[in-house]
């Protein structure tokens, strides 16, 4: 068997050798990926399937897990996804300054969403509580580790993914589409998964620690 064929094979298994990355180095350069998203390169569903497996080890608030996860890898299902996935973009983009330096990446992101190979849509049982923001943080807190777990784990195994959020402005149409009970469960954001061109990322531009740490006052 060649290397390529024995590759393949682990893919399909789910065992994708990982990058070597140091947790630090994870950590840091686990990026939100636009413009280096792999759209030739099948993702084969047990590398998702593993990668939810590490995402649902994450800190639950309140102890209540009650996620699940919806994988949209049908082409034409996607598309219809990317659709109102890219629509709802639209209506955010336009009020972003033409020099941000973010609008390039999130265009394209606009453009190919829906030839991304996987999109990949967390959801966590039950809809926000009219409470207080202990509740409120206690539900959110159940599913957005998960996610970010969920895209360590992709980053670790040599691809990418975006956080978005923009489709939740239309959740309701969303759910229609694939078919989820919007009124018992609510979507978190949505995750485009690819392999990455290139697995070099850089941390990203923060403000120093120095300006946003306090001790013990503000």
């Amino acid at each position: 068997m060649n290397d390529s064929h024995e590759q393949a094979g682990h893919e399909s298994a789910g065992e994708v050798p990982l990058l070597g990355l140091s947790a630090d180095e994870l950590l840091m350069t686990t990026r939100t990926v636009r413009r280096r998203l792999d759209l030739t390169r099948p993702v084969p569903r047990a590398v998702i399937r593993r990668a939810v497996e590490i995402a649902v080890q994450a800190p639950t608030g309140g102890n209540r897990a009650g996620w699940r996860w919806i994988v949209v890898d049908d082409p034409a299902l996607r598309a219809e996804v990317g659709r109102v996935w890219s629509e709802c973009a639209e209506g955010y983009l336009r009020h972003v300054p033409a020099d941000d330096r973010m609008l390039p990446g999130a265009r394209h992101l606009q453009r190919i969403i829906g030839s991304v190979p996987a999109l990949v849509i967390p959801v966590i049982e039950g809809r926000p509580p009219e409470r207080d923001l202990s509740w409120t943080a206690g539900f959110w807190g159940s599913i957005l580790p998960a996610m970010w777990s969920f895209m360590l784990a992709l980053r670790a195994r040599g691809l990418g993914g975006a956080w978005t959020q923009v489709h939740l402005r239309r959740e309701q149409e969303m759910a229609e589409l694939l078919g989820i009970p919007y009124g018992e469960v609510t979507q978190a954001g949505l995750v485009p998964v690819a392999w990455t061109v290139g697995t070099t990322f850089k941390p990203a531009r923060r403000e120093p620690v120095e300006e946003i740490l306090h001790w013990n006052e503000w």
